[in-house]
């Protein structure tokens, strides 16, 4: 099974996605295909669901 990595983009409700490293300390997230510098990285799922961005949290339940 393959891991699966949530980036932090702020601290506000919804703002924790599914992302693809972009290079240069940047991820591009799988939503909407905007880059940001994360401020944490998270494995698992994150534990404040509040944080988890509903379009990435759809993206997740549709995965193997």
């Amino acid at each position: 099974m393959t891991k699966t990595y949530w980036y932090v983009a702020s601290l506000a409700d919804g703002q924790t996605h599914l992302a693809d490293p972009a290079g240069n300390a940047l991820v591009t997230a799988r939503c909407d295909g905007k880059r940001f510098r994360p401020l944490a990285t998270l494995t698992g799922t994150p534990p404040d669901e509040a944080q988890i961005c509903p379009a990435c949290h759809a993206i997740r339940i549709g995965m193997p």
